[in-house]
């Protein structure tokens, strides 16, 4: 199944939750159905969070101490900094559970002029990507928002669509504010302005749901 694929399944189930934030662990449960990864760990660290908030390594391990030749699992590790706020926490693990499902070849991806073409190739608006948003940020400038990117496919997975639209109409009922949205999904203040973009958010979604689709056909160029 293509990465995809299985973020559109992440995304289906989430579909109609109706109690959040979302729970990592309910996350880290429907990736052990989609991957090889049958368990995983979380570990709080002591780092450096303005270098970096969280790792994520997928390895093997025996189930027990106890004799030579132990059945292995297929343990994934998350760490993440002990320093973060609780929704700096859960918005920094569940981004770094989502590389389970990143595509072997995601390095196509990591370039600045990688992710111009992605954007070219599914014939997404650049002046969403360089305005509101991304002021000052221009094609030289872009590496930045390659790391960006796993921020808004955690975007997609902690504000489910159905919630998402439920709350942009109680926000422009000034019922909830941008504090209250970031609140209520337990995601950075910062991301408050991407969720009731529908453009921005239409963007995104587009971004991830159409990656595989992408380095299909940047392979077909390779051969």
């Amino acid at each position: 199944m293509h990465e995809a694929k299985k973020l559109s399944k992440i995304l289906e189930r989430l579909s109609d939750k109706k109690e959040f934030p979302v729970d990592p662990n309910q996350v880290a449960e429907m990736l052990c159905g989609l991957t090889p990864i049958e368990c995983f760990r979380f570990i709080k660290v002591d780092m450096d969070d303005n270098v970096l908030k969280g790792g994520f390594v997928n390895t093997k391990r025996l189930t027990t101490l106890a004799g030579l030749y132990g059945d292995e699992i297929n343990i994934a590790c998350v760490f993440y900094s002990r320093n973060l706020t609780v929704s700096e926490e859960r918005f920094c693990v569940i981004k770094e559970l989502m590389h389970a499902i990143d595509p072997v070849d995601i390095s196509t991806v990591n370039k600045p002029e990688h992710l111009i073409s992605l954007i070219q190739h599914l014939s997404l608006s650049r002046e969403i990507l360089y305005g509101k948003f991304m002021k000052g940020i221009t094609e030289e400038t872009i590496r930045p928002l390659v790391d960006t990117m796993g921020d808004w496919r955690a975007l997609l997975v902690m504000v489910p669509e159905k919630e998402r639209e439920a709350v942009i109409e109680s926000y422009k009922k000034n019922e909830i504010t941008k504090e209250g949205i970031a609140a209520y999904f337990e995601i950075p203040k910062n991301y408050a302005d991407a969720i009731i973009d529908n453009d921005f958010w239409d963007f995104i979604m587009t971004l991830w749901l159409g990656l595989d689709e992408f380095l299909d056909h940047t392979k077909a160029e390779a051969a």
